[in-house]
């Protein structure tokens, strides 16, 4: 029994760890340097299933969205092509996001000031990531009490 608890409680603070990590990469992504680019080239990379997550009666295209943008940085031109801290797995959120990128569109880019390669232009917190990290505590909280074990009641008589 101790042995299913300690490994629900590993889970459990990978989860954890793992999420807080995230989000706060996220917040020192949010402190870089921006510069305006413009976004040079949009599509969707589809995937082995053709529809997933559809409402009835209704069919979206499921797959990663895929957006490349050009900056310059101290007179120096740079290709990007993350859009945030972490990659999309959302696929309901692609064939949204798709219609809301333009070729020519003008972004706001941030970019890393130690290595202005490295850029995004949605440093936000992906969807899931609190709550794995909410779960993830859960999982560690519910499962420590396992590490007790069974308790021996002696009955005098």
């Amino acid at each position: 029994m101790k042995g299913i608890a300690w490994g629900l409680i590993g889970i459990g603070l990978a989860l954890a760890v793992s999420s807080a990590m995230q989000i706060r990469h996220v917040e020192v992504v949010r402190r870089w340097p921006t510069v305006q680019g413009t976004v040079t080239f949009v599509s969707q990379r589809p995937d082995s299933v053709d529809i997933l997550w559809s409402p009835p009666g209704k069919s979206y295209p499921s797959g990663q969205l895929l957006v490349q943008y050009v900056y310059r940085v101290a007179g120096q031109t740079y290709r990007g092509s993350r859009l945030g801290v972490a990659p999309s797995t959302a696929r309901i959120l692609t064939w949204r996001r798709l219609h809301t990128w333009r070729r020519r569109d003008v972004v706001l880019v941030y970019f890393d000031p130690s290595d202005p390669s490295q850029s995004v232009v949605e440093p936000t917190v992906p969807g899931g990531t609190v709550f794995e990290l909410v779960f993830g505590g859960l999982l560690a909280a519910v499962a420590a009490p396992g590490l007790r074990g069974r308790r021996r009641v002696l009955r005098v008589r």
